[in-house]
């Protein structure tokens, strides 16, 4: 029997933590008010977090594979802080469990790597989700778990190229997405922006200017074109494309777009 229980702790673990996308359904952001939109992940586990610089309630589902399965489940930020060092946040999870969560990860002024505490408590308590979970939960009430996840920021291939195999580490509701925001780091100071891969020249990006992708692959198709010579091209938010090197742009940490 405890060797069960170890067995369905493990499982809730996974279960409880690759997707941690929230949607704002109540409280609306203020005009000035910012977003922030990133994934975590240890590669076993995956975690995408919004927060909000202002007070509000939001909604998120997570999943993770088991057995090669995928399994679903839903988290509620209902708080947000932070100090000099930290933001912290907390709210309830449903799973195959209930119970809180709390999240902490360095504010980006503290210089400290981007990782994410993840702590969870598992209550049993019963929560007021859109599609709440506590079924056949083996868990016993109480059991703490804890992991630290690493933002997952993508790293480009040998060649200096941002890839799909790379690059698509942005968790969103519907599956995976290319990262989301990028900064240009051309030498010269400036990228072009082509109407279509080795293209005309549509717009120019300034050296420090954040580019954003173009929008939900699930409706606009893939973020990143990657032609026969092997390299790839970063379709942008002014319907234009860049080169994705690393020699031309990096991502951006902690972006501020979702999808």
């Amino acid at each position: 029997m405890y060797q069960h229980a170890q067995a369905s702790i493990a499982v809730f673990l996974l279960s409880s933590l690759k997707m941690l996308l929230v949607s704002a359904i109540e409280g609306a952001a203020e005009p000035t008010e910012k977003w922030i939109h990133t994934t975590y992940s240890n590669r076993v586990t995956t975690i995408a977090v919004v927060e909000m610089t202002g007070k509000g309630q939001f909604y998120s589902v997570y999943e993770t594979m088991e057995n090669g399965k995928p399994i679903r489940g839903q988290l509620n930020i209902t708080s947000i802080r932070r100090d000099k060092t930290y933001t912290y946040l907390s709210g309830m999870f449903s799973d195959t469990c209930t119970g809180r969560i709390s999240i902490r990860r360095p504010n980006p002024q503290a210089g400290l790597p981007m990782v994410a505490q993840v702590n969870w408590i598992v209550t049993r308590e019963s929560v007021n989700f859109i599609h709440p979970h506590n079924q056949d939960c083996k868990v016993l009430k109480g059991q703490k778990f804890q992991l630290n996840l690493l933002e997952a920021l993508p790293k480009a291939n040998n060649r200096g190229d941002f890839t799909n195999a790379n690059s698509n580490t942005f968790l969103g509701e519907s599956g995976i997405y290319t990262w989301t925001q990028w900064q240009v780091v051309s030498a010269d100071g400036m990228l072009n922006c082509r109407d279509q891969p080795n293209g005309v020249v549509k717009y120019s990006y300034r050296k420090g200017q954040i580019i954003s992708k173009l929008g939900r692959e699930m409706l606009d198709g893939r973020n990143l074109v990657e032609l026969p010579d092997g390299s790839s091209w970063l379709r942008t938010k002014e319907k234009c494309c860049v080169r994705a090197s690393d020699r031309l742009i990096k991502t951006v940490s902690l972006p501020t777009q979702n999808w």
